[in-house]
């Protein structure tokens, strides 16, 4: 996981972050052609006022990114407005234009999901899901990924009901507590983690800082290689062991 790539809530013209290819994942996104731009109702109605300040310059602003690798064309929007930057080479104050992406499509992919493994489809859903609202709503965010972490706790066959005959089913809390700690160490904890940030998403709305759900992107990125590690090499290298002994065994 790139972090940096998305701890970011802004850009500056000129300076679009090196998003990632979400379709071959491999080619970085520039932008094609230049941003569409608009200022919004209330900022043309009010810019020639007196009392208006630029700071309160609100806009919108469209474009379509490409990809250099695959061709893939991503369309992305947001707002935006201007702000006051130093700059080294006038040494002076100058107004910026500044934009906030709230929307991508197709959505970026913030992690990987296991190469060697097919994981469930509909986790890997709500894994998408997720990507979908990280730019414009981080509390939808976190419940997506509390889906998932449901979602992952199906695929290493955790319980939803003790007793199939009960209507009630297991807390997720719960839930994460009968996780085989031998067999899946640490996990547990990481997906505990995952869970009280989607609890905080369903409860304390606008409050989930985009650093916790960047953490649980990365935690839950692990976790899926913990889950779905990747084949083990040691039947192969025994394999290669072994022709050197035989080879050696030939010469003597």
């Amino acid at each position: 996981m790139q972090r940096e790539l998305y701890k970011r809530t802004y850009f500056n013209e000129g300076e679009i972050p090196k998003w990632r290819c979400p379709t071959c994942l491999t080619g970085r996104l520039t932008l094609h052609e230049k941003l569409f731009v608009a200022d919004n109702a209330a900022t043309r109605r009010d810019i020639n006022e007196d009392y208006f300040d630029a700071e309160q310059i609100s806009r919108v602003f469209t474009g379509a990114l490409c990809c250099a690798n695959c061709g893939e064309t991503v369309v992305f929007s947001g707002s935006g407005g201007v702000e006051r930057e130093y700059s080294h080479e006038n040494d002076d104050y100058e107004w910026v234009n500044y934009y906030v992406p709230r929307f991508f499509y197709p959505a970026l992919k913030i992690i990987g999901m296991p190469e060697h493994a097919s994981i469930p489809k509909d986790m890997e859903k709500a894994i998408s899901a997720s990507f979908s609202v990280f730019w414009s709503n981080l509390d939808s965010c976190a419940n997506r990924l509390r889906t998932a972490i449901e979602l992952l706790l199906d695929s290493m066959a955790v319980v939803r009901k003790v007793n199939p005959n009960v209507t009630k089913e297991l807390t997720l809390h719960q839930r994460i507590e009968r996780i085989d700690s031998v067999q899946y160490p640490h996990v547990q904890q990481m997906l505990e983690a995952i869970k009280l940030v989607g609890n905080d998403g369903s409860h304390d709305l606008g409050q989930v800082p985009r650093e916790d759900i960047l953490s649980c992107y990365e935690i839950l990125e692990h976790a899926l290689e913990l889950v779905y590690p990747p084949p083990s090499k040691t039947p192969l290298i025994a394999q290669m062991a072994q022709k050197l002994i035989d080879k050696s065994s030939t010469r003597q």
